[in-house]
């Protein structure tokens, strides 16, 4: 006969479950910064490759027009809808709120569709009227002070259907996915004043502005030294559409926020405009990456410019023919 042995098992002590979740805490301490630190390389290399296939859409783009794309641009109509004597739009193409400024002009982003996969997108585009978003925030209002809708509905299709391509993967999203872009081009420094959207002069020493037509050959300064696009996240403060708000519609253009990063208010250091500057009615570039922005310059390398960076340096590499006596490099 076998005889039941009177001890139990020996279980944990309260000491001992406390040095085991100690340890737990402390492996879950270490493997989270770990794992953050993983998924935020993953969004730089995603976000590097976008603005390496757009500025290769750019590039494409060229090859068949012999010049690059409008930073926005519209239709020529019959009767006009710009009056380039006065700078002022009229009809649906002229804002509602602001009368005579850009309303619904197509941005940059609507041209290169075709060398960006984005074909099918592009032929349902309807370009003889005005381009839509379905939210338009600015001023505080949340319907930008303006009647509904925004631009044209017979392109609401096309402007809810953005590729992936136009989106960074480190930035916050404010609007859905496939409505607001993430990137924006390179719209100069103002040396003559305001605006790449609404002029076709008084900002034109970038790569792009309303009706731009630059080519290669007119970047006298270097393609390596020139900016072509930047970060530009739509969660940001852009112009007048406030913080967290959705300031950078898929196609539609009204204002310089909307597509277009800009060095400076008045072409000088003095009114620049740095990377990741929250205060209002900024218009340079931003984004979610840590200490900086990334941006693709007009030869199609793509790079890390610093909050820190000399803003004279900055400011050169804005202007395609400035010629400043400062190359890229000298960051």
């Amino acid at each position: 006969m076998k005889l039941r042995s009177s001890h139990r098992p020996r279980g944990f002590t309260l000491i001992e479950l406390l040095v085991v979740i100690a340890i737990i805490a402390i492996l879950i301490g270490l493997l989270v910064p770990a794992v953050q630190k993983v998924r935020d390389a993953a969004a730089n290399t995603q976000c590097r490759n976008n603005l390496k296939q757009l500025s290769l859409a750019a590039h494409a783009y060229h090859d068949v027009y012999k010049r690059f794309m409008p930073g926005n641009d519209f239709p020529d109509l019959t009767p006009p809808i710009f009056d380039p004597a006065t700078g002022k739009f009229s009809g649906a193409w002229s804002d509602p709120r602001f009368n005579g400024l850009p309303y619904g002009t197509f941005s940059w982003s609507a041209y290169i569709l075709p060398f960006v996969e984005g074909n099918n997108v592009y032929k349902i585009i309807n370009f003889n009227v005005p381009a839509y978003t379905p939210y338009f925030q600015e001023y505080g209002s949340e319907t930008g002070g303006r009647p509904q809708p925004y631009g044209d509905p017979l392109n609401a299709t096309a402007a809810t259907s953005m590729p992936a391509v136009f989106i960074c993967p480190a930035a916050q999203r404010a609007r859905p996915e496939n409505e607001q872009k993430d990137y924006g081009i390179n719209g100069g420094i103002q040396s003559k004043g305001c605006c790449a959207e609404r002029s076709l002069t008084k900002s034109a020493e970038g790569m792009a502005w309303l009706r731009s037509k630059v080519r290669m050959a007119d970047i006298r300064d270097g393609t390596s030294n020139t900016f072509l696009f930047f970060d530009l996240m739509h969660y940001g403060f852009h112009g007048r559409i406030d913080f967290a708000k959705g300031s950078n519609p898929f196609l539609f253009v009204n204002e310089a926020g909307q597509g277009y990063a800009v060095g400076s208010t008045n072409g000088t250091v003095a009114g620049a405009w740095p990377p990741n500057d929250e205060t209002s009615n900024h218009r340079g570039p931003e984004s979610a990456h840590v200490g900086g922005v990334f941006a693709a310059m007009a030869d199609g390398h793509v790079t890390f410019v610093p909050d820190s960076i000399s803003l004279d340096v900055y400011l050169a590499a804005f202007t395609r023919s400035g010629g400043e006596p400062l190359a890229w490099s000298d960051f």
